[in-house]
């Protein structure tokens, strides 16, 4: 099992520059005490527009135990924690496990931009839902994603929720990308099906910083 945990930071007016430094300081943090992966991006799109986030991958839950207690002991975490005006303020984390991954051996090197849909599951609908998102990752890399994730939440979330997440290396694939989903078997059985297994709550652009 795969685990990814996302820290999601909402910046304080006028203190982006700050806050976004912050958040490059706990992404080689996370690097530093054993995380397999980890990146930053800000949400462009969405309620959330303007926030910030630290996705961090580790092996699994225990290995996830292992970054995590290394982190918060550490005198990098205990500056940031000390500041009585912080840049940001952590809003919620969220851990999923990484059930499908499009492609595998691929790296975050070229990205610069990406998506994010999570949906509320319906009940007794997980595995189906499973399924169509897999089959929308796979299309999302067919028609020019550098890589597609589905992830199922453990933690942060109300209640059961899924998310498919695409990663891209410039707007203009985002773009074309777009354009050709729309003519995909799985896009087209996703928007023509009248019995839908999940509630979409979240959909945003993010920009890699």
């Amino acid at each position: 099992m795969t685990v990814l945990s996302t820290l999601v930071f909402k910046p304080a007016n006028g203190r982006i520059a700050d806050a976004i430094e912050n958040l490059k300081t706990v992404e080689k943090l996370a690097i530093d005490s054993g995380a397999t992966r980890a990146g930053s991006s800000r949400v462009l799109t969405g309620p959330a527009v303007g926030n910030l986030q630290m996705r961090m991958f580790t092996e699994d839950l225990e290995h996830l135990g292992e970054v995590s207690n290394a982190m918060y002991a550490s005198d990098v975490m205990a500056t940031l924690n000390s500041n009585d005006s912080p840049p940001s303020e952590l809003v919620n984390l969220i851990r999923s496990d990484v059930t499908h991954r499009s492609v595998e051996g691929t790296t975050a090197d070229g990205i610069t931009v990406g998506s994010v849909v999570g949906l509320q599951v319906h009940p007794g609908m997980s595995e189906v839902l499973h399924a169509r998102m897999v089959d929308m990752a796979d299309a999302w890399v067919e028609v020019g994603a550098t890589q597609a994730l589905v992830t199922a939440s453990i933690s942060g979330t109300a209640g059961p929720a899924m998310f498919l997440t695409t990663f891209f290396t410039n707007y203009a694939d985002l773009g074309r990308a777009t354009t050709n989903i729309r003519s995909t078997k799985p896009m087209q059985a996703t928007r023509s099906s009248t019995s839908p297994s999940g509630t979409i709550m979240a959909n945003f652009h993010m920009s890699r910083l």
